[in-house]
């Protein structure tokens, strides 16, 4: 598989009640998808339409991002494939990811209508979000929704489509192909349709659109979801609504005065709103199959190579003269005495007719070790010996000032 081992940051959520961050790993049995649940940052919230609706400010950001660059950090703990969801917990830079398999509520309260269809049986060949994908499925090209942290959605969206096939509106979506099932049981986890190619819908539209509107109306339900985000106009003139859109479908009130008021509110005032936003210029929104990805690659962070430690105590230089046996001979004493194994060639000693001995208290540095003529003769994991006093003095006396002359 191409890229395999990558992973992919899809999408996340910033909740009033938690974080959720949608992670992926290519791997040559499919992609494997991991949430990651970590605690709420989002402090001010707001009341519309009886829905907690966050209102996010420049810190709440900060603080979502904060939670993904943690998880970053820790992504060679993260056990892909072994499970479906983890709880980012810790605090003071001291955080760790608990997994856990969570498995979704199971939809009862609608029956499949369409042929399930495993989900190892579908190619996904694109992410849009966590939940919308494009993939090919018998050769055919299908949008796919995939349930991922609930299921209450995906059981929203069929039953809106149930509700379109009842009363014969299902020319108004993009039709259904098939449930998706988890692999080898009978759970369903996500619905298939056809791609949802074409355009998204423009003022010019606006006769189009009214007139489907009026069609859902008579049929005795109620769309609560119109917005340019989507209503989508097909290759050749008809109007579709895409399946976030159905998930929004039910039935009229029973009650006309409540019904009244709510067709008022949510078809015909949206619609208002709608093309008077059209009126002023294009659909701000691409269609699904145009949008770009939000995917986004984390990279492992280079890891130390692993190995022994290994510390420096001594750093043995050139710079003893032949004709000074003396000297040469107490600097190759000290030498051994340091180093207690030094670097041999063909079981011959090594040359030190340039030979400065220095000792360091603590490791030293790459760059110094870079420097020129500097050989590295120490080896792990020899402790470190003092070497006798008298030989120390005798090797600063004699060499030390010319030593740094000739090293000029």
């Amino acid at each position: 598989m191409k890229d395999c081992g990558t992973i992919d940051y899809i999408s996340g959520y910033n909740e009033h009640f938690s974080r959720f961050y949608f992670l992926k790993k290519s791997t040559p049995a499919g992609e494997q998808l991991i949430v990651i649940q970590a605690e709420p940052v989002v402090t001010r919230s707001v009341i519309q339409s009886h829905t907690e609706i966050p209102c996010e400010s420049e810190s709440d950001q900060r603080g979502f991002n904060f939670g993904l660059e943690l998880i970053h950090t820790l992504l060679p703990t993260i056990e892909f494939g072994a499970t479906n969801w983890g709880y980012l917990v810790g605090s003071n830079n001291n955080y760790r990811i608990v997994a856990k398999t969570r498995q979704l509520e199971p939809i009862t309260e609608v029956l499949p209508w369409c042929p399930l269809v495993d989900e190892r049986d579908i190619k996904i060949t694109r992410f849009l979000w966590a939940e919308d994908r494009e993939g090919l499925w018998n050769g055919m090209e299908v949008d796919v929704f995939m349930a991922v942290d609930t299921s209450v959605y995906l059981k929203n969206m069929m039953s809106g489509y149930r509700l379109l096939i009842e009363r014969n509106l299902e020319h108004l979506a993009y039709p259904v192909v098939g449930h998706v099932v988890r692999s080898g049981t009978a759970e369903i986890c996500g619905l298939m349709t056809e791609p949802s190619y074409g355009r998204m819908a423009g003022y010019k539209d606006k006769s189009a659109v009214y007139k489907a509107i009026s069609e859902i109306e008579r049929a005795g339900l109620l769309l609560t979801g119109i917005y340019t985000s989507n209503v989508m106009i097909t290759h050749d003139g008809k109007v579709h609504f895409l399946a976030n859109s159905v998930c929004a479908l039910m039935r009229q009130a029973v009650d006309p005065r409540e019904r009244a008021k709510e067709i008022e509110e949510y078809h015909w005032t949206r619609l208002g709103i709608l093309f008077k936003e059209l009126e002023q210029g294009c659909n701000p929104h691409e269609p699904p199959r145009n949008q770009r990805t939000f995917s986004t690659p984390l990279p492992y962070f280079p890891t130390p190579v692993q190995g022994p430690i290994m510390k420096v105590w001594a750093v043995v230089l050139a710079h003893v003269s032949d004709s000074d046996q003396q000297t040469l001979k107490a600097a190759e004493e000290t030498s051994r005495a340091v180093v207690r194994h030094g670097p041999t060639r063909g079981g011959k000693t090594p040359n030190i007719d340039s030979l400065e001995v220095l000792f360091f208290d603590e490791p030293i540095s790459p760059r110094l070790l870079r420097a020129p003529r500097t050989r590295l003769i120490v080896r792990p994991p020899a402790p470190y010996q003092k070497p006798d006093k008298h030989l120390q003095e005798l090797i600063r006396a004699h060499n030390w000032q010319r030593g740094r002359q000739l090293s000029q």
